[in-house]
């Protein structure tokens, strides 16, 4: 009987598979080493290809990733935060405050503002004014080449502002995985604007 009761009081004492639970998903726990594997369209240069986003390093809750484009090796150096919120992307986007599309522990329903400033350093000179919502949708199964998960979905709609006084209405989309601890599948619209797209073809995390 004793040891049935502490049997019981281990398993309660477990902490949840990859980080969540039936109410909410935790900030990811990401080592140096962790590798993914996506093709996206329009995120390294036009077009569509593949490449490997990997973390070299990780410090003072910033991380340090490389991404290698596949078809020519040429390599994008890239730092996020732990919540996976870009300061420097591998799209070459400069983005002041990190916009945080991931505000963990990621719970459904709730819904938070968002606001920074973008600069695409690869492409032009002009930054632009970002500012909108973000919401957790909820659970859902999906599947991409990489396998079957379940993720959580987030939706952003964003109004881009231009320093010209131009702007454009953005919505974007994120299936977040807790099991692969990243995104995997992203979409990005905006009528008359950049389409930016991805889907993740494989991952190996450091255990």
């Amino acid at each position: 009987m004793i040891q049935l009761l502490f049997l019981m009081v281990l398993i309660l004492a477990v902490p949840p598979v990859f980080g969540q639970d039936a109410d909410r998903v935790l900030k990811p726990v990401i080592e140096v080493g962790d590798r993914w594997t996506y093709r996206g369209v329009n995120m390294l240069g036009p077009g569509s290809e593949e490449y490997d986003i990997q973390v070299v390093n990780i410090d003072k809750g910033l991380m340090q990733v490389v991404c290698t484009r596949k078809r020519d090796g040429r390599e994008f150096d890239g730092v996020y935060t732990e919540e996976w919120s870009a300061s420097t992307s591998c799209s070459g986007f400069i983005q002041k405050p990190p916009p945080r599309f991931l505000r963990f522990p990621l719970v459904p329903g709730v819904s938070y503002p968002i606001k920074y400033i973008s600069h695409r350093a690869r492409a032009h000179t002009h930054t632009s004014s970002v500012e909108g919502s973000v919401e957790v949708k909820g659970w859902e199964t999906i599947t991409v080449p990489a396998g079957r998960f379940r993720v959580m979905r987030i939706e952003a709609t964003m109004d881009v502002s231009q320093p010209d006084g131009t702007g454009q209405r953005r919505r974007s989309t994120i299936w977040y995985s807790p099991e692969a601890r990243a995104t995997v599948k992203i979409e990005n619209y905006a009528r008359g604007g950049d389409t930016f797209e991805s889907e993740l073809l494989s991952y190996k995390l450091v255990e």
